[in-house]
């Protein structure tokens, strides 16, 4: 844990620019800890620590709310489901339990 510190440290120190105000220099900071926890945790983010933002008001299908890679309680593999807000995650008409998330990955681009 003191390595994680470390680094979060160093990385206030290297990005935080002190001259844009202490609001902009709290965002920063605020996104630097969130990434290196992240780091941390291998990607992954407990969700007793954070959830992904709110999904914008007014979806009707929770299938269109954002999708994320999750840990399912007690699964041995991690899956895909929606956030649709409130905690509450979804997919296929069923709800589940999570305990970690993390945004997806970037889509495959062939190099041609």
């Amino acid at each position: 844990m003191q390595e994680v510190f470390e680094k979060i440290i160093e990385r206030f120190k290297s990005e935080v620019n002190y001259n844009d105000g202490a609001e902009i220099g709290l965002k920063q900071s605020i996104e630097i800890v969130k990434q290196a926890s992240a780091e941390y945790n291998n990607g992954w983010i407990p969700c007793n620590e954070r959830l992904p933002e709110e999904p914008e008001e007014g979806l009707t299908n929770l299938d269109e709310c954002d999708e994320y890679i999750v840990m399912i309680e007690n699964a041995d593999i991690p899956t895909a489901l929606n956030y649709v807000g409130d905690g509450e995650w979804y997919r296929d008409g069923e709800f589940y339990n999570i305990i970690a998330w993390q945004p997806l990955p970037l889509p495959f681009r062939d190099k041609e």
